[in-house]
């Protein structure tokens, strides 16, 4: 950049007018140069510390493991596993147990549909109360 841009941008980043863009061609400009102009030696410092700041408050932290796509791969394969295994070895026991519940939801599903039945019934029952209740009121007026 040249000697200019860079004092224009000094003068509207001191009012406050830069944005995070020019900011960070300052911040490059006084970390990358070690050519700068005497009159602008100070900034170097100013703009040096606040990237010093910035690596003291928010160091970097090194990955001790890295879960890699590979690895990933391998600990779904076991979990799928572990959860398979249970079902295998008790399938004959299952299967016994799976058609008494089938017994089971059979014999429920025909209780339902008789309570259903006797419900109905008694709803229809209850209209003609309503309606008894609408006669009265009518009267009653």
């Amino acid at each position: 950049m040249e000697y200019q841009e860079i004092k224009a941008l000094l003068e509207k980043y001191f009012e406050g007018n830069t944005s995070l863009k020019e900011e960070a061609n300052l911040r490059h400009y006084f970390s990358s140069n070690e050519d700068i102009p005497e009159d602008m030696a100070m900034y170097k410092v100013l703009f040096g510390y606040y990237e010093n700041a910035q690596n003291d408050a928010f160091p970097k932290r090194k990955r001790i493991f890295a879960f890699t796509p590979k690895i990933l791969a391998i600990a779904a394969s076991v979990a799928f596993l572990i959860v398979l295994i249970p079902f295998q070895s008790g399938s004959s026991e299952t299967n016994a147990n799976e058609e008494a519940a089938l017994a089971a939801f059979e014999q429920f599903k025909g209780s339902i549909t008789q309570v259903s039945k006797n419900l109905n019934q008694g709803i229809e029952s209850v209209h003609y109360v309503g309606y008894w209740n609408d006669s009265t009121q009518k009267l009653l007026k």
